[in-house]
C-alpha cells in the first residue's frame, strides 16, 4: 500500500503521459480535471502536439481549465473542457486530479512533478475554484 503522501518526477513525453496515466489510476467516477495552463510560443507546439495525441486519456472525466488570454485559438482546444481565461499571473501547467497535483515543466524535455497529497490536492483547488470565480469566459 502506499504512503499518504508523495511525490513522483517523469521525465519526457513518455513520462508525462506516465504522470497522467498514475494520477488517473484510482479516480472515482465523479472525477474532475482541474488545470491551470500557461501557453507560451516556447513549447506551445509540443504541448498541443502531446495533449491531441493522447486526446484518449482526458475523455473519461470532464475537465475545466483557466489558462492564459494565449491560449484562445490553440488547436488543443478540440479536447473536450470547460475553459476560462485569466489576464493576470497564474501558476503555469498544473493538473488537479482527485488526490493528485502533476506540475509540468515544459523545458527542452518535459519535466512532471506527481504529487500524491490530500492536503495539497485540496489547497489547489480551493485556489483553482477562487479563481474560476473571477476569469473571463
Amino acid at each position: 500500500m502506499k504512503s499518504e503522501e508523495e511525490a513522483e518526477i517523469f521525465v519526457g513525453v513518455k513520462g508525462l503521459k506516465s504522470a497522467y496515466l498514475e494520477a488517473f489510476k484510482d479516480v472515482s467516477h465523479n472525477g474532475e480535471n482541474l488545470f491551470f495552463y500557461v501557453h507560451r510560443k516556447e513549447y506551445a507546439k509540443e504541448s498541443d502536439k502531446f495533449y491531441i495525441s493522447n486526446r484518449k486519456l482526458f475523455k473519461h472525466m470532464p475537465m475545466r481549465g483557466i489558462c492564459n488570454e494565449e491560449y484562445r485559438g490553440s488547436k488543443a482546444i478540440v479536447l473536450p473542457h470547460t475553459i476560462r481565461y485569466a489576464n493576470f499571473p497564474i501558476p503555469g501547467n498544473v493538473e488537479i486530479i482527485q488526490d493528485n497535483v502533476i506540475i509540468i515543466s515544459w523545458g527542452t524535455k518535459p519535466v512532471a512533478f506527481l504529487i500524491r497529497s490530500k492536503e495539497i490536492a485540496n489547497s489547489m483547488r480551493e485556489y483553482f475554484e477562487s479563481v474560476w470565480r473571477i476569469a473571463k469566459k
